[in-house]
């Protein structure tokens, strides 16, 4: 009888930490959007609440953090007044196990503000379909995809069937989540011109985006 009751509260405990984590992932937003305002000189970033904030390039702290595993990311903190306490932050949307190669993600981004657009376009060589709808399911499943970019081919045939399981919660999620909208004065705020000569979205992507990823294949 204990063991009964032993196992059913472990059960109990483990069947709430999955719904607290799945309210994290589903049913909730399909990404949480950030925008880099170089000529204002402003990052705009949504909470998990679904509002939205803005704070000067110049004030923010950025610094690494771990995550699962080996895993890092950055984040960037906005700071109150005393310099030390954190009112809001946001992530970078890239983590990795080698330092050096999260400190290149970053150091694209402050290139950008501090520098300038200048070379920046032809190292992106595609942009995520996501600024006015959800993701398709093809997509989902071409991301995952890209993990395992610089394995041999011979092997993908094993991998693929992985890409695939992995992408059924992942397109849960999306399909479940709201979508994330950028406030009127932001959108006007960060207008972008049609003949701006750096200019990138995704109605420029390749029409064949897995050309992309098996062009990387030896």
């Amino acid at each position: 009888m204990l063991a009964l009751l032993f196992m059913g509260a472990i059960f109990i405990f483990t069947a709430f930490g999955m719904l607290f984590f799945l309210k994290k992932e589903w049913f909730a937003w399909t990404h949480y959007s950030i925008r880099f305002d170089r000529k204002n000189q402003l990052i705009h970033a949504h909470r998990h609440d679904g509002s939205v904030f803005s704070a000067r390039w110049e004030d923010l702290f950025f610094t690494t953090a771990a995550m699962y595993g080996n895993d890092c990311y950055i984040t960037g903190h906005v700071l109150d007044d005393d310099g030390e306490t954190i009112i809001d932050s946001f992530c970078l949307p890239a983590s990795h196990n080698n330092i050096p190669a999260l400190k290149a993600h970053w150091e694209f981004v402050r290139r950008y503000m501090a520098e300038g657009p200048e070379g920046m376009k032809e190292r992106i060589p595609f942009c995520l379909p996501i600024a006015d709808k959800k993701e398709s399911y093809g997509f989902t499943f071409l991301y995952l995809m890209v993990i395992y970019n610089g394995a041999p081919i011979v092997l993908l045939p094993f991998l693929a069937p992985l890409a695939f399981l992995f992408s059924l919660p992942r397109y849960v999620a999306i399909l479940t989540s709201r979508r994330p909208v950028w406030p009127a004065e932001i959108q006007s705020q960060c207008h972008v011109d049609e003949d701006d000569p750096y200019r990138l979205d995704a109605s420029m992507n390749p029409k064949n985006l897995w050309g992309i990823f098996f062009s990387k294949k030896g």
